[in-house]
């Protein structure tokens, strides 16, 4: 056999992620699994999972078959020992926290629609038995307040606290000046001053926006949808850039389009999306650019204007307060000058009875 077949023979039998349209699929498996893999993927999108949602399933389960491969273990005789050999792995791959976890929770969930059962061992003794967690919740008459709800405790890295830090003033313009098409500009501004996911900027539709109310309605994770004040810039923004560079004769409804190549005219993929910021980044030299970080500088920047937590969770459409806390990452001299301010007000109360 020549070098070139055993090069082509090596390609067939990678494992590996194939897309078609909107259908991801892994090649190179057995077919009972790649069988498996695309009814678990068809379940997910009829329970309306987003593309988004899939596409990391799909390579969570990537990461996973490629792992367990020249184990040699069959995948219904995966147990709980394995699963902590799969950890000590992605760990040495220096895997973040998160990153395992998310892994986890979609091989533990694969596992029970193949097989209609937890993995074997996954209830060890070390982490088993019911447990508590503690949500943050809201109600207008008593305000937030924790929940307890019954679960299951299930192997799990734990997971650092880390610091978000947001994009400077001084960064964010230096990022908005290498900004050349109107549609860049629009979406530089949707995200730091709507505070929207991408995923929710790429599905943005011309109907949602509602010019006479200066509103736009996001659909966001789970299908939720709400509705987000824009301002007198942001809308300036979005009708400069539909006016005179957005594609005139395409068929599409959506707000960001392709503006140059074969594509012209159709909607802005993910690719694409994060390809934009990758350029940025670049040749802006704001390292730190990314379209999420946006989203927890409009969070920040709101929350040091004195939104209020309620006001906020709904705008950013967030399910958890906590989740929404470790966005807001306040500056010193923003703690410094809430505390003077309530100093003041207390030392006020007191009057000169104790001062």
């Amino acid at each position: 056999m020549t070098l070139l077949h055993r090069l082509k023979n090596n390609m067939k039998n990678k494992i590996a992620v194939l897309k078609n349209g909107n259908h991801y699929s892994i090649r190179g498996l057995p077919p009972r699994v790649s069988s498996d893999i695309d009814s678990f993927l068809n379940l997910c999108s009829a329970r309306g999972f987003s593309e988004r949602t899939s596409r990391a399933y799909i390579f969570d389960l990537l990461s996973f078959f490629r792992w367990l491969q020249p184990k040699k273990i069959s995948f219904k005789k995966f147990t709980f020992k394995n699963k902590v050999e799969f950890i000590s792995d992605q760990k040495k791959l220096q895997m973040a926290a998160q990153s395992i976890n998310r892994r986890l929770n979609t091989i533990d969930q694969f596992y029970r629609f193949c097989f209609g059962k937890n993995i074997q061992g996954n209830t060890d003794i070390a982490y088993s038995g019911k447990r508590y967690d503690t949500f943050l919740t809201y109600d207008s008459s008593i305000g937030i307040h924790p929940i307890k709800r019954k679960s299951y405790k299930t192997l799990k890295v734990k997971e650092t606290q880390k610091l978000i830090i947001p994009i400077e003033s001084k960064d964010a313009a230096k990022f908005f000046k290498s900004l050349i098409t109107k549609r860049d500009i629009a979406i530089f501004n949707i995200m730091l001053f709507c505070g929207l996911r991408s995923c929710e900027v790429i599905s943005l539709k011309i109907e949602n926006i509602n010019w006479l109310n200066s509103t736009i309605l996001v659909m966001g994770k789970g299908g939720r949808e709400r509705h987000i004040p824009i301002s007198a810039e942001v809308e300036k923004s979005l009708k400069i850039y539909i006016d005179t560079e957005r594609p005139a004769l395409s068929k599409s409804n959506h707000v960001f389009l392709v503006l140059k190549g074969k594509n012209r005219g159709m909607p802005l993929t993910a690719e694409g999306f994060r390809a934009i910021f990758r350029y940025k980044r670049a040749t802006s030299g704001v390292k730190n650019a990314n379209p999420h970080r946006f989203r927890h500088t409009f969070a920040r920047n709101m929350a040091a204007c004195g939104m209020s937590l309620p006001v906020l969770q709904k705008i950013t459409g967030h399910h958890d307060f906590r989740t929404l806390l470790k966005y807001i990452n306040l500056a010193q001299i923003d703690v410094k000058k809430d505390f003077t301010k309530c100093m003041k007000e207390i030392e006020k109360s007191y009057g000169k009875s104790i001062f």
